[in-house]
């Protein structure tokens, strides 16, 4: 169901970091966050589990068709 998905650092209202889970997905009408929240925390350990998921069109790419990691990173 889930084609890609990258894990990022996000920022809150009080300026504290947490894990945020984008993923792009088969079909988001049938895409369940808390499912995947439960499958996630039966395999990870619970500092590792994203605190927000999130489905999107599509994950930033550089020139040869990699995810972009460095454009999702926060300046601080």
């Amino acid at each position: 169901m889930i084609q890609e998905c990258i894990c990022i650092e996000d920022i809150n209202e009080y300026n504290v970091a947490y894990i945020k889970l984008l993923v792009i997905v088969e079909d988001k009408d049938k895409f369940d966050p808390g499912k995947l929240n439960t499958y996630l925390s039966e395999r990870l350990e619970k500092y590792k589990i994203p605190r927000t998921i999130e489905a999107v069109d599509e994950l930033k790419k550089t020139y040869n068709g990699k995810i972009d990691r460095k454009a999702y990173r926060k300046k601080k």
